[in-house]
Formats: C-alpha cells, sequence, structure tokens
C-alpha cells in the first residue's frame, strides 16, 4: 500500500509505543522524552501533545512505553518508564488521574472491557488492577520476578460454576453472574499465571517456556491461553479448569509432547 503520512514529533525523541483509537481514525504515541502525543494520521495533524511541563496533575518524567485506549470513552491510559501511570481525557486534553506508583518500569496497562477495571503490569513485580468508581488499587497480583506482559478480560459465564465461589464479594463477578474478570501475566520465571484479578486468587500456573516471556493473549472465552518467550517457541494451554493447577503448554510446530525443559 501507499505511505499515507509521516508523523514527525521533532524534539521528542524515539518513539517507544503507539496505540490506535477503537474507532480507527487518531492515534496515539510515546516518546522517549516522557510526552504522549495524539495525532490525526489522515492529515499528519498534531492534535494533542501531554508532557509533564504543562499538565496540572503532572505526567511522565522518563519514556512513554504502555498505553491503551478506553473502548468507549475518550481515555488514554499510559504508563511510563518511571513507574508512574496515568489516566489522560482527550477530550479535555487533562491529565485526570495519577494512579499508584510502581517500583520500576510499566511494561503494559490495559483496560477491562466491562468499564470499570484497569490493570497496570511492572518490572517491580507487581500487577495493580484498579477500580475507576472507588479511585483505589482493587488486588496487587505479586510476582516473583519481573512481569513481562500481560492482559485483562472478562470471561463467559461459567456453564459449570464452582459452587464455593463468593459471588458476594463486591465487583467479583460481572453482572451477578458467575463470570470473572481475568487477568493472565506472562514473567521472567518462564511461566504464564491465570488470576482471578478481582479476588487476586491464582487460579493457573503454566509452564512451557524456558526463558522469560514476551507476548501472550487469551481466548475471547478466556478457555485458552497462548504466549511466545525468548527460548523461540509459542506454547497453548487449556486454561478452562477452575482449581489451581500447574500444566505444561503444547508448542506450536511440535506435535510430539509438551515442552519439558527444567527450570534451573
Amino acid at each position: 500500500g501507499n505511505l499515507i503520512n509521516c508523523l514527525t514529533p521533532g524534539n521528542d525523541g524515539a518513539s517507544l509505543t503507539g496505540s490506535w483509537t477503537p474507532d480507527g481514525r487518531q492515534i496515539a504515541v510515546g516518546y522517549n522524552y516522557s510526552k504522549t502525543v495524539i495525532w490525526s494520521p489522515r492529515t499528519g495533524n498534531l492534535i494533542s501533545r501531554y508532557h509533564h511541563e504543562t499538565q496540572k496533575e503532572g505526567y511522565h518524567r522518563k519514556g512513554v512505553i504502555a498505553m491503551s485506549w478506553h473502548p468507549k470513552k475518550s481515555l488514554l491510559l499510559t504508563g511510563g518508564l518511571d513507574g508512574r501511570v496515568f489516566l489522560i481525557n482527550t477530550h479535555t486534553m487533562v491529565v485526570v488521574q495519577h494512579l499508584p506508583r510502581h517500583k520500576d518500569s510499566v511494561e503494559m496497562v490495559a483496560f477491562c472491557p466491562n468499564d470499570r477495571w484497569m490493570m497496570s503490569a511492572s518490572t517491580d513485580g507487581n500487577v495493580h488492577v484498579y477500580d475507576s468508581m472507588l479511585h483505589r488499587v482493587r488486588v496487587t497480583l505479586k510476582h516473583p520476578l519481573a512481569v513481562t506482559a500481560a492482559k485483562i478480560r472478562v470471561s463467559m459465564p461459567d456453564p459449570n460454576p464452582d459452587p464455593n465461589l463468593n459471588l458476594n464479594h463486591p465487583g467479583s463477578h460481572p453482572q451477578g453472574t458467575h463470570a470473572r474478570v481475568i487477568c493472565v501475566t506472562g514473567c521472567a520465571d518462564g511461566y504464564i499465571r491465570v488470576w482471578d484479578a478481582l479476588q487476586g486468587i491464582l487460579l493457573h500456573k503454566l509452564h512451557g517456556f524456558g526463558y522469560m516471556i514476551y507476548c501472550l493473549d487469551i481466548s475471547m472465552d478466556s478457555s485458552l491461553v497462548v504466549g511466545g518467550g525468548d527460548d523461540a517457541f509459542s506454547a497453548a494451554f487449556d486454561a478452562g479448569a477452575r482449581s489451581l493447577q500447574e500444566d505444561h503448554g503444547q508448542r506450536i510446530g511440535d506435535e510430539s509432547h509438551p515442552s519439558e525443559h527444567p527450570r534451573s
């Protein structure tokens, strides 16, 4: 295809991350010099710019490396090398919230599709699940090493629900159903973990990698997880069981048996 536009930031430094708006009309780009810029890719025009010198609530002091758009509203969540997480209202062009800070770089931020929950994952080993209505951290999911990838999603209602689940736990099961808010995390220890994100319960510990996990995703019904690691393999997992278990993934392209790499 043809090049539509070249978005030149001037002296904002290298671009580290980018994210399209849900309607595909604008793109947000995070830069090395602690700035976020909203662009119109069709016209090449700069729509708005966010920097700590221009925002009353403050902004990142190091590079912006993670961002996520709200699925319905003009809200942008950003995470930086400084461990800070900010929520921007791109309609009013101001920072509206400064979320609790991590001790190290924020690798991933995301909105949960059900509107209420936000997530930030950091190389400090912690994932914060944030309640946007009560303006506080709901739970912190702790890991032994850096968290390098994460996803958050509302699962489909369970047709065979666990009778021991606490449905009265505030907000733990959306719309009063047996659906859960699921968070899937990839860690530098080579494990993928599947969490009940609102109760902080570890549901699965999935092992298919010898080294750091760089990317992962979860199916729409939260039953399948796929990940890719530093050992040049991808692995798929069945995450449908309700009880805590340690499982070994099937390596994609390897039909013989799941990975048997020993942990060091």
